[in-house]
This record gives C-alpha cells, structure tokens and sequence, in this order.
C-alpha cells in the first residue's frame, strides 16, 4: 500500500468519524433543544397558572373590598337613621308634661328591674319629675319583687 493510499485511507476514517461525531453532536444538539423547549412550555403554562391565580384572588379582594364598603355605607345609613329616631324619640320625652312623663319613667323602671334591688340614677334635670313620690309607686307596684331607691 503506497503512502498516498495509506493518507486517503487515514482521511476517509477521518471523513467518516468526523461525520459520526457531528451526528452525534446534532442528535444532543436536538435533545438539548427539545429539552429546553419542553421546559419553556412548562414554564410558560405555570406562569400562566400562576397569573390566572393572582388575577383571580385579586379579584376576590376586589370584590370584597367592594362588598365590604357597601356594608360600611349602609351601616352608616342605620346610624344615620337610628341617631334620627332618638332625637325625634327625646324630643318627644322631653315634650311631656309631667304626669306622661312620670307614667313612661314609672313603667321603664318596672320594666327594666330584674334585680332584688334597684338603683334609680336621676340627672339634674330630672330630680323636680323623678322623685321618692316616683319610687314609692314604683315599689308599691313591683311588691318584693325588687326594692328600687333613689339616687
């Protein structure tokens, strides 16, 4: 074998494991690529999960914000309202004349004594109409219910 046979021949193995390797190199090469692009898609659809969820719970404080707010404005309505009711309600109290109001504070003491005894704490204002003539009735009524005295 001449010496020019013996190149060709080293060039052709050559050739050949050359070729073999740059096979090789594209096949990891596509492995490599469909690994990362597998990946990519993994990825893309956990952040798009992920984007569905934050979306989602911001919505739900969004909405409760919102549901919480009307609460808070119809509470302020019912305040609104109540605070209305007791003024035209003291308005009315403080309307009387004696004998009504010595009737309406003889029967909101009966009512409202549950105990063996009972203090009646009378305002400035009130001691010329709420006196022990009051609570002398108030006890006479209730019998040994409860023992109700003046404050």
């Amino acid at each position: 074998m001449a010496i020019k046979d013996i190149i060709d021949k080293i060039n052709s193995d050559a050739d050949l494991e050359t070729r073999e390797i740059i096979v090789k190199a594209e096949n990891e090469v596509e492995g490599i690529i469909s690994r990362a692009q597998e990946e990519a898609e993994r990825l893309h659809e956990r952040m798009i999960e992920e984007g569905r969820e934050k979306a989602e719970k911001a919505k739900a404080r969004i909405i409760t914000m919102i549901i919480l707010e009307g609460k808070k404005a119809v509470l302020g309505e019912k305040q609104k309202i109540l605070n209305e009711v007791y003024a035209k309600v003291e308005e009315r109290i403080r309307g009387l004349d004696d004998r009504g109001y010595k009737s309406l504070m003889k029967r909101l003491i009966m009512d409202n004594c549950r105990e063996k005894e009972a203090e009646v704490i009378v305002g400035e204002g009130d001691k010329k109409r709420i006196d022990g003539k009051l609570v002398e009735e108030v006890n006479k009524a209730l019998g040994k219910k409860c023992d109700v005295k003046l404050v």
